[in-house]
């Protein structure tokens, strides 16, 4: 289900919450990667990666899967084969159940959300990363988007829909174009990020034109 946050309502919680974000805050976690893109004097008002619990969540449902379906598979491919190629098989097995877990940290190692007063990043990829900069100004809408396990797991992610030229998608240094909306999944502290962004659209839609 989607929740709106209607821009109307923001409070003054929001702006509250802005205003008091130390301008060092977060520098120390945030990515080399990103910090080319950050002037000195600018402020960071949330960053972080998703939640241990959605890792957590991706590997036992992954896990479970791999187990099931390559306990079946291991046990035609091991039926009447000689011992030494039977553990060949099964090191494979261990091997790509490891490397099933790696891919699956590094993923989650590799999502990174950061917003600052004017721009909004987000990471994502395994060995191919990709870096979407939207300019906050292009914000149209903030939802917050919560399934039904990811509920119960107090996982929820966070929508932003950004106008047609809302933004720049920076891969490996090429700059192209990002539009429609991005997703900032499982992020921790939400009340804290959406709280943030209705300060934001309120100072954008009370800025004259």
């Amino acid at each position: 289900m989607q929740k709106t946050i209607s821009k109307s309502e923001t409070n003054k919680y929001s702006n509250d919450v802005i205003s008091s974000t130390h301008k060092q805050a977060y520098r120390w976690m945030i990515p080399k990667r990103f910090k080319k893109f950050l002037r000195d004097d600018e402020v960071i008002l949330y960053a972080c990666r998703p939640t241990l619990r959605d890792l957590g969540l991706r590997w036992v449902a992954a896990g479970f899967y791999y187990l099931v379906l390559g306990s079946i598979i291991l046990n035609m491919l091991l039926f009447h084969q000689p011992a030494d190629l039977q553990k060949v098989i099964f090191i494979a097995f261990i091997v790509g159940f490891l490397t099933l877990a790696a891919a699956i940290f590094l993923r989650w190692r590799n999502r990174f959300y950061m917003v600052t007063e004017v721009t909004t990043f987000a990471s994502k990829g395994i060995l191919h990363r990709t870096i979407d900069m939207i300019p906050n100004s292009g914000i149209q809408m903030v939802s917050i988007r919560t399934g039904f396990v990811s509920g119960l797991m107090g996982l929820n992610s966070v929508i932003i829909s950004i106008s047609q030229q809302g933004g720049n998608n920076l891969l490996t240094s090429t700059l192209g174009t990002c539009r429609g909306s991005i997703t900032l999944r499982s992020v921790p502290d939400i009340d804290r990020l959406t709280a943030i962004y209705d300060g934001l659209l309120f100072r954008k839609n009370s800025t004259p034109q």
